[in-house]
């Protein structure tokens, strides 16, 4: 709790030096190696898309997502991205038996891009429930998102 609350402390104290973007590519640092490439096509929806390997169960997920962004008011910049979408995983432990998961997934998270550089900083938890394998609903994936802006509005 106490890290949230750090972190939140901080991010509101860089108000000054917000501001939105068109898109990004960077990592998800979490439940694995990541890479993220995420599309604002119009303001506040967002595509993003990602693929990378996990930390345990050695595998690889890949996936995309709709999010829609909803904007903090007094902090230029901050905005708590809500979505859904799918992904595909596949492990070579943890029950999984070498098999592929598919997945239906949700999204929610805090991200922050500042405005004097091109740099996007969010939190993001990612619950799922796979459509195969008996293995429905599973907790999901938290990650750091570290991002390069690629392109401001």
């Amino acid at each position: 709790m106490k890290k949230v609350i750090i972190t939140a402390l901080l991010v509101s104290s860089l108000a000054a030096f917000s501001q939105t973007y068109k898109s990004a590519i960077g990592a998800k640092l979490g439940h694995g190696l990541v890479a993220s490439y995420k599309y604002m096509f119009s303001k506040p929806h967002a595509v993003e898309a990602f693929a990378g390997f996990t930390w345990y169960g050695g595998g690889f997920i890949a996936g995309a997502s709709y999010q829609y962004h909803i904007m903090i008011p007094d902090v230029k910049g901050l905005s708590v991205p809500l979505g859904a979408g799918a992904m595909f995983g596949a492990y070579n432990n943890l029950g999984f038996a070498s098999a592929g998961v598919i997945a239906v997934t949700g999204n929610v998270g805090l991200e922050y891009a500042f405005s004097d550089i091109p740099l996007s900083l969010g939190l993001e938890y990612m619950p799922a429930f796979a459509l195969n394998g008996g293995y429905g609903y599973f907790p999901g994936f938290g990650a750091l998102n570290v991002r390069y802006i690629l392109g401001r509005k």
